[in-house]
């Protein structure tokens, strides 16, 4: 499935996922799209400090790109 989002602050190339997440999200109601929104803009969700540091540091080195 490839997905595309308006909001996204760096580049996010082509998103996929497999069938079973697909089914996974699809069983409780929720949208793919949604978490690739939230990810795009650096919302990080329940990631520790250390990720969410390292996460920060790729996007401004542009390891991300």
């Amino acid at each position: 499935m490839f997905m595309n989002t308006s909001r996204a602050l760096f580049p996010l190339g082509k998103i996929v996922a497999t069938p079973a997440a697909l089914d996974a999200l699809a069983r409780v109601g929720q949208w793919p799209k949604e978490f690739v929104d939230r990810h795009a803009s650096r919302e990080w969700g329940d990631l520790d400090e250390h990720d969410r540091v390292e996460n920060e540091f790729s996007l401004a080195k542009g390891f991300a790109f």
